[in-house]
């Protein structure tokens, strides 16, 4: 099992631009082999600590790590030897279109429960399309982690936005970090890795 202590944190870019974390994705657990960790925060960045309106562009944070037990054939000899994958990289909406989707689908989301359940009616907690243990979790926090999840579910609406938004922003993810003037941004996940 592996443990990730991250917190996200506010941050100032050059030039008095402004990092405003506004949404933070988790996702945790797995199953029949197979268990992730993962925090995204999803920031936008304005042009001063007026963070009124749309931000002038977005950066997004990922920390994931994966664990397969592997693959073996039979007679028991592996082929593919168990263990975690980890993962940090960045996404910055001026070089991804699509993320420009993903934010109003997830403002959409994250909206209280309260609200949510008078817009439409909510399955009883017993009910559930696949056992918890074999799926992870996934939530939707306002503002930066540790902030209260304002959607959370296994296999459901916000999973399956989450698992289709991987999909669409896949091949927006980068190693480098991305850059506000010129300077690289400051990391909005804080925390080291601990692997067990």
């Amino acid at each position: 099992m592996i443990s990730l202590a991250l917190a996200a944190a506010f941050a100032l870019g050059a030039r008095g631009e402004h990092i405003l974390p506004q949404f933070t994705v988790k996702q945790s657990g797995g199953g029949l082999g197979y268990w992730v960790e993962e925090t995204a925060v999803f920031a936008g960045v304005y042009p001063s600590r007026q963070t009124r309106g749309e931000p002038r562009f977005w950066i997004v944070e990922q920390r994931r790590a994966d664990r397969d037990i592997g693959k073996y054939a039979p007679g028991g000899v592996v082929l593919e030897f168990p263990g975690w994958t980890l993962q940090h990289q960045w996404i910055d909406s001026r070089q991804c279109p699509a993320l420009a989707d993903v934010i109003h689908k997830m403002r959409a989301l994250a909206v209280p429960e309260t609200v949510r359940a008078q817009i439409a009616p909510r399955l009883p907690k017993a009910i559930a399309p696949i056992p918890p243990s074999d799926t992870p979790v996934v939530s939707v926090a306002e503002g930066a982690d540790p902030g209260p999840a304002r959607a959370t579910d296994y296999d459901e609406r916000v999973s399956r936005w989450w698992w289709e938004t991987e999909r669409a922003i896949a091949t927006c993810w980068q190693a480098a970090t991305p850059t506000v003037n010129r300077r690289a941004v400051q990391p909005l996940i804080t925390g080291q890795w601990v692997v067990r």
